[in-house]
């Protein structure tokens, strides 16, 4: 009986740690660990108009595509043509007044982590979304001003399992215009999917086995 225990809690083990887990929501640069970054100062100088979709090459050399459902997208600078709360010189990508509902950047290959800063661009307050090819989902909310002070929020997600082949970034609601929006550079996670240390196995292990041992002794005799 024992050893039937312990084989049933080692297949239950195994099958704990090869099941996904859902990603979780970022809201800094640090939580994020990143290691890598798409600028967008690649797509050209400040006020460039931009057909959608556009390749783009994170600095890592990690291929990727941008577009917005509305077909177009603008470089921007901040304090030169956005005046906003982002970091006075920092390469924005605008959706532009009459442009589409989202931002969208899909990878060449899949990362663990993405985020970046969000700013509506009507002055008061906004929910920005994202969402992830797994289709995990989540918001934040921010106040739009013109501190230009790097204060805009970081929205962004890291998965487990490494998977995430495309982010959209949205907005939920905004003073004037949901469509309406910037994003700054977008850092990535790329490492490898996280695995359970071999340590809190053990452990765990060890635990299932002494559980069945117990119950062993507690089996009373014929």
């Amino acid at each position: 009986m024992l050893k039937g225990f312990i084989l049933s809690g080692a297949v239950a083990l195994s099958a704990l740690a090869a099941m996904p887990a859902n990603a979780a929501l970022i809201t800094s640069q640090g939580a994020l660990s990143a290691n890598d970054s798409i600028d967008w100062g690649q797509l050209g100088s400040n006020g460039t108009d931009l057909t959608s979709p556009q390749s783009v090459t994170s600095a890592g050399g990690r291929s990727a595509t941008v577009s917005s459902a509305g077909g177009v997208l603008e470089r921007i600078d901040e304090g030169s043509g956005w005046g906003g709360n982002f970091t006075a010189g920092d390469h924005l990508l605008w959706t532009t007044q009459n442009g589409g509902p989202d931002i969208t950047i899909d990878f060449a290959n899949p990362v663990r982590g993405a985020g970046a800063q969000v700013q509506a661009d009507f002055y008061g307050d906004f929910v920005a979304r994202i969402t992830l090819s797994n289709g995990d989902t989540f918001t934040e909310g921010g106040t739009s001003n013109g501190n230009e002070n790097g204060s805009a929020i970081f929205i962004g997600a890291l998965d487990a399992t490494a998977d995430i082949s495309s982010i959209v970034f949205s907005l939920d609601s905004a003073v004037a215009s949901a469509n309406d929006f910037a994003i700054d550079k977008v850092f990535l996670n790329t490492g490898a999917a996280s695995v359970p240390e071999p340590s809190t196995l053990l452990l765990l292990f060890s635990g299932l086995a002494g559980l069945g041992a117990a119950r062993r002794r507690k089996v009373p005799k014929a």
